[in-house]
């Protein structure tokens, strides 16, 4: 899910489970990001995040 901050930054975090059946998850997202197999993120590592509206960008991950 993605929101705009109070630093005016775009911030974004888990929708709740993660998983192939968890369709409820997805169905709750405003945007996507693509996070490479593996450990995941760190917390303000910059992602490239595709919002369900179709604007894209470099944001933080929190």
């Amino acid at each position: 899910h993605a929101t705009w901050g109070a630093d005016g930054r775009v911030h974004v975090s888990r929708t709740g489970p993660q998983g192939s059946h968890q369709l409820s998850a997805t169905s709750a997202a405003n945007a996507l990001m693509a996070v490479p197999n593996g450990d995941g993120i760190v917390t303000g590592t910059e992602v490239v995040v595709t919002f369900l509206g179709g604007d894209s960008g470099p944001v933080s991950a929190q």
